[in-house]
C-alpha cells in the first residue's frame, strides 16, 4: 500500500531545534522512560510508544501485504546524550510516516491500513493509554529515571504503564483491553514484571531489552481447552448417532411418518458434530496455536465455514420440522397431514437459502479472515431463523400440552 504523498517525512532530528551559537542552554526536560531504557520528552514519547503499539498489534488486524514496518532512527542529542526514534514505512521502504495521533492525516492513513475499523480503534486505545501514562506517571528528570538500587524506575512497555517498583518485587496489572482481536476473557487476568533486586527491570538479555509476562493474557490455552473439550464431547455424539442413523437408513419400515422425521433429525445432528469437529481442528486450533499458513484462508477455509454454518442451521430446522410433525398428529389427528417432501424442503432446502445469503453478505462487507469476523452483524441472518425454529417449537410444545 502506498500512504498520502504529503505523508512523506525525512528521517531528520524534527523534534529537535538546533542550538544558535552563544545561546544559553535551557534546563534539561523531564522525560519518559520507555522499555528500551531511553528517556523521550512528552512529545517524543508519544511518537515512540504509538509506532510500538502498532508493531505489537496481532498479524490478523492486518489485510496481506497491508501492513506498515517500524523503523528506527538513532541521532545524537544537543547535550551529547545518544536518542533513539521510531517510525512505520511501507513495504517498499519509499514511505515514512511517524506514528503521530495529533496529526489527523497520519492517523487516517495509518488506521487505513487496519483490516477493520475495531482494530484501528484498539490501537489508538494503546496510543492513548501510552500518553497518559507519561503525563501522570513517568514524568521524571534524566538522571533519576538512570538511577538503579532500592527501586526499579517507572516505565512504559508499549503495552501497560509501570510505577516505579521496591527491588525485588514482582508487580501486577490487569490485561488491557486494547491487546484483544475480539473480546477479553471473562475472568480477570494479570500480566506481572519483575524488578531484580539491583534495582532493575528483568530483562532475558541485553539486546531484546526488559520483559514484561504477558502469557496469563493469552487465551491460547483456554482456547485450546475449549476446543480439545468440544471435540471430545461432539465425537462422543458422532459415535451415539452414527448407529442409530445406519440403522434408520436401513430399516426401510423405517422411512415414513415420523419416524422419517426423527431419522432425518439423528441425520441433521451427525452432520453437525461431524463439521463441529473438523472446524475445530482446521480452523480454531490452528488458529490458536498458529500453525495456520495463511491468515485469511483462501476459498478452501470459506467453503469449510459455509458448510459448518449450513449443518448448525439444518439441525435447528428439522428440530422444527419434527415438532411440526408431531403437533399436526397429536393437536391436529384427523387434519390432512403434510407430505415428506414439504419437510425435507424445510429440514434440508431452507437452511441453504440463508447460508448463501450470509455467504454473499460476507463476500461484499467481511471477505477476509476466513469469514472469522462479524463487524457488521451478519451472524444475524443465521441467528434470526434459529431463534424464530426455537419459539415455533415452543409455541407447538405448549400447544400440544394443552
Amino acid at each position: 500500500m502506498r500512504l498520502p504523498a504529503g505523508l512523506l517525512l525525512p528521517l531528520l532530528t524534527h523534534l529537535l531545534p538546533q542550538q544558535t551559537a552563544g545561546a544559553e542552554e535551557p534546563p534539561a526536560p523531564d522525560v519518559c522512560r520507555f522499555r528500551d531504557g531511553f528517556g523521550y520528552p512528552a512529545d517524543e514519547f508519544d511518537l515512540v510508544t504509538c509506532a510500538w503499539c502498532y508493531a505489537y498489534a496481532g498479524p490478523q488486524w492486518f489485510p496481506p501485504d497491508g501492513r506498515l514496518q517500524i523503523g528506527q532512527h538513532r541521532f545524537r542529542r544537543r547535550d551529547g546524550s545518544d536518542a533513539v526514534t521510531y517510525y512505520l514505512y511501507s513495504l517498499d521502504g519509499n514511505v515514512t510516516v511517524l506514528a503521530n495521533v495529533s496529526d489527523a492525516a497520519a492517523t487516517a492513513a495509518i488506521s487505513a491500513t487496519f483490516a477493520e475499523p475495531q482494530y484501528a480503534a484498539k490501537w489508538l486505545g494503546c496510543c492513548q493509554s501510552s500518553h497518559a501514562c507519561c503525563r501522570s506517571v513517568l514524568r521524571r528528570p534524566e538522571s533519576e529515571i538512570r538511577r538503579s538500587g532500592e527501586y526499579c524506575p517507572a516505565t512504559e512497555d508499549g503495552w501497560l504503564c509501570w510505577n516505579t517498583t521496591r527491588a525485588g518485587q514482582t508487580v501486577y496489572q490487569q490485561c488491557p483491553d486494547y491487546i484483544y482481536s475480539h473480546q477479553r476473557p471473562s475472568c480477570r487476568v494479570f500480566a506481572k514484571k519483575q524488578c531484580t533486586s539491583n534495582g532493575t527491570w528483568w530483562a532475558p538479555s541485553a539486546q531484546h531489552g526488559e520483559f514484561t509476562d504477558y502469557g496469563e493474557c493469552s487465551n491460547m490455552w483456554r482456547g485450546l481447552v475449549r476446543q480439545y473439550v468440544n471435540i471430545g464431547c461432539n465425537g462422543v455424539s458422532v459415535l451415539v448417532l452414527l448407529p442409530a442413523v445406519l440403522l434408520s437408513a436401513a430399516i426401510r419400515s423405517l422411512h415414513q411418518g415420523p419416524l422419517l422425521l426423527h431419522g432425518s433429525l439423528m441425520a441433521a445432528l451427525l452432520i453437525r458434530c461431524i463439521m463441529v469437529i473438523a472446524t475445530s481442528v482446521v480452523l480454531n486450533i490452528a488458529q490458536l496455536t498458529g500453525a495456520a499458513s495463511d491468515a485469511d484462508g483462501g476459498l478452501g477455509c470459506r467453503l469449510l465455514q459455509a458448510f459448518y454454518k449450513y449443518a448448525v442451521l439444518s439441525s435447528w430446522t428439522w428440530m422444527l420440522a419434527v415438532g411440526l410433525g408431531l403437533h399436526n398428529s397429536i393437536a391436529r389427528p384427523f387434519a390432512k397431514q403434510f407430505s415428506a417432501w414439504v419437510f425435507c424442503t424445510l429440514g434440508w432446502g431452507v437452511p441453504v437459502l440463508f447460508v448463501a445469503g450470509w455467504a454473499a453478505a460476507k463476500v461484499v462487507l467481511e471477505n477476509e479472515l476466513c469469514w472469522m469476523l462479524n463487524v457488521h452483524n451478519l451472524v444475524w441472518i443465521l441467528d434470526a431463523p434459529k431463534l424464530a425454529c426455537f419459539f415455533v417449537s415452543h409455541r407447538d410444545r405448549c400447544s400440544v400440552a394443552r
